[in-house]
C-alpha cells in the first residue's frame, strides 16, 4: 500500500484507506468533463490525410510505407480499424483519442504513486498533467495527434515495467520482455518514441540509487543489449521504408543547429510545462500558508528533481532543434514536469497547518488557478472545434452544390479574407483540402485547393475546374458555386 511519507523518517505511513480509486475516477471525470462536450465535430488538417490513405490503401501499406514523411505503423493500424468501423464518422474516432489521453493520465498517476510513494504526489502529478492545456488540447482535439498519444502510452508502460524490473526478484524475464515490447511499440507509434530507451534507464537509475534497491545482476546486461538491438532495427527499418531523415529540411519539418532556435524552443516548451506546474505549486503553497502552515520543500530530493529534468530533456531532445513549434510536442515531455509537481506538492502538504477550520477558505488559490487553466483548456479546444465544424459545413455544402465530380476535376475554394470567427481557412491549411475532396467524392483523381480571391472580378472556370466562394457569415459559413457562362 502506498501512502504519504513521514516527513521526519521518509518512510511511508500505513493507513487503512486507499485513495487510488477515488483519484482515478476524479481524473477520468475531469478530463471527460473538459473534452466530451466539444469533441467529434469533424476533421482538421492531417486528419483528412490519414483518413484518405487508410481508405484507399491496404492494411499492409502503413507497415511498409511512411505516412506524412513518418514511419508510424502502430498508429496506422488504429486508423485502419477506425475506418473499417466508423468511416467518416468523427465522434468515435475522437473519443478514442480522449480515451488514450485519460489512460495516459492514469498511467502517470500510478507511476508517481510507485516512484514517490504518496497519494498526494500521485494526485497532483496526474492532475497537473491534465491541466497542461496546450498539449492536451492538441492531443485530444486533433485526431491526427494519435501517434503522440500512443507513443506516450507505451513510454509510460515501459517506465512502469522498469520500476517492477528494478524492484522485484521474480518474473524478471517477463518484466524484461514487457520493457522491450513497450519500447518497440513506442517507437513504432511515433519517432519521438526513441526517447523511451532513455526513459527506461533513467527510471532504473532512480529506483536503484534513490530507493536502495538491490544492485543490478550480471544478467541485466541483457536489457541494454536488447534495447540497443531494438533501436538499431527500428532505425534501419525506418530508413528502408523511406521515412524522412532526422536531419531533413523538408518544409515545416526543418532541423537547424542555430542556438537561437534551440533557446527559443526550450523557453517555449518550458513555459508550457514547468511554468504551469510552477503556478500550481504557488497556489498550493499559498493555500497551505493560509491554513497557518509554513510550506517547505525539504522533502524534495535531488534525485527527484534530477529525474524530472532528465525525463523532460530526453523526451524533448528529438524535436528541440525543429524550427517549427507545435503545442503537441510538449505532451510526452510534460510527464517530467508533472512528476516534479507531484514531488513538490507532497513536500508542501507535509507541513501541518495550525488552523484546520480555515481549510475550505484556504482552497481558494488552488480553485482559482485550476479554473483559469481549465478555461484556457476549453478556450484552446474551442478553436479546434470551430475549425472542425467549419470544415464539415464547407464540405457538405460543396457536395450539395456539386453532387458529382468527373475524374480529374480540380475543386477550387476561394475566399475574400480569412474568417477569424469560424477560423477559416485555418482548418484546411494549405495541404489538406485536396485530401478532403478525394474523401468527399471517393475519387483519388480529384484535387483541390483553397486560394484567396485577390479581386472581385468575374471568375471564369478553367477546363476541369469547379469554383466555389466561401462567404463569411456571423451565424453559419456559406459556400456559393460559381457557374460557368
Amino acid at each position: 500500500m502506498y501512502t504519504d511519507k513521514n516527513t521526519q523518517t521518509g518512510q511511508p505511513l500505513k493507513r487503512r484507506c486507499n485513495k487510488a480509486p477515488v483519484h482515478l475516477l476524479s481524473l477520468s471525470a475531469f478530463s471527460s468533463a473538459l473534452f466530451l462536450p466539444i469533441i467529434g465535430n469533424g476533421f482538421v488538417h492531417d486528419d483528412f490525410v490519414w483518413l484518405y490513405i487508410v481508405s484507399c490503401e491496404s492494411g499492409w501499406y502503413g507497415l511498409t510505407h511512411p505516412i506524412q514523411l513518418f514511419y508510424t505503423p502502430l498508429a496506422w493500424l488504429t486508423f485502419k480499424v477506425d475506418w473499417m468501423l466508423w468511416g467518416l464518422t468523427p465522434f468515435p474516432i475522437a473519443l478514442e483519442n480522449l480515451a488514450l489521453h485519460i489512460i495516459n493520465t492514469l498511467l502517470l498517476y500510478w507511476l508517481a504513486l510507485r516512484l514517490w510513494r504518496s497519494y498526494t504526489a500521485a494526485w497532483w502529478a496526474g492532475f497537473g498533467f491534465a491541466l497542461f492545456y496546450m498539449a492536451n488540447s492538441w492531443a485530444v482535439m486533433w485526431i491526427a495527434a494519435r501517434p503522440h498519444l500512443l507513443a506516450t502510452l507505451c513510454c509510460l508502460a515501459a517506465a512502469h515495467a522498469s520500476v517492477s524490473y528494478a524492484r522485484q526478484e521474480r518474473r524478471r524475464r517477463s518484466t524484461l520482455g514487457a520493457i522491450i515490447l513497450c519500447v518497440a511499440l513506442s517507437m513504432l507509434a511515433k519517432e519521438i518514441g526513441v526517447a523511451s530507451v532513455a526513459v527506461v534507464f533513467l527510471v532504473l537509475f532512480y529506483v536503484e540509487r534513490s530507493q536502495h534497491s538491490r544492485g543490478r545482476r550480471r544478467s541485466d546486461i541483457s536489457l541494454p543489449a536488447a534495447l540497443l538491438i531494438i533501436l538499431s532495427v527500428y532505425l534501419m527499418l525506418r530508413a528502408r521504408v523511406g521515412a524522412v531523415s532526422i536531419l531533413s529540411n523538408q518544409g515545416w519539418y526543418h532541423y537547424t543547429l542555430e542556438f537561437g532556435v534551440l533557446f527559443s524552443n526550450l523557453l517555449e516548451y518550458v513555459s508550457r510545462t514547468y511554468v504551469i506546474a510552477g503556478v500550481l505549486t504557488g497556489a498550493i503553497a499559498l493555500s497551505q500558508y493560509m491554513r497557518g502552515a509554513r510550506p517547505r520543500l525539504k522533502g524534495v530530493t535531488v534525485y527527484e528533481v534530477g529525474l524530472s529534468v532528465a525525463l523532460f530533456a530526453v523526451t524533448l531532445a528529438p524535436i528541440i532543434l525543429i524550427r517549427g513549434r507545435s503545442g503537441l510536442y510538449t505532451y510526452l515531455p510534460g510527464i517530467g514536469a508533472a512528476l516534479l509537481l507531484g514531488a513538490v506538492a507532497r513536500a508542501l502538504y507535509a507541513s501541518q497547518p495550525r488552523s484546520p477550520h480555515r481549510r475550505w477558505v484556504s482552497l481558494f488559490p488552488i480553485i482559482f488557478v485550476v479554473v483559469v487553466l481549465s478555461i484556457a483548456t476549453v478556450g484552446q479546444s474551442l478553436k479546434w472545434m470551430r475549425m472542425a465544424k467549419t470544415n464539415m459545413a464547407v464540405l457538405h455544402q460543396i457536395a450539395a452544390l456539386h453532387p458529382l465530380a468527373t475524374p480529374g476535376t480540380n475543386i477550387t475554394l476561394r475566399y475574400a479574407k480569412a474568417d477569424r470567427r469560424h477560423r477559416f481557412p485555418d482548418g484546411f491549411g494549405t495541404w489538406s483540402f485536396t485530401y478532403a475532396v478525394k474523401l468527399l467524392y471517393e475519387d483519388p483523381t480529384l484535387s483541390g485547393e483553397v486560394v484567396p480571391q485577390e479581386s472581385p472580378t468575374e471568375i471564369i472556370p478553367k477546363n476541369g475546374e469547379v469554383n466555389f466562394i466561401y462567404q463569411a457569415d456571423d451565424s453559419y459559413p456559406q459556400v456559393v458555386k460559381i457557374e460557368a457562362r
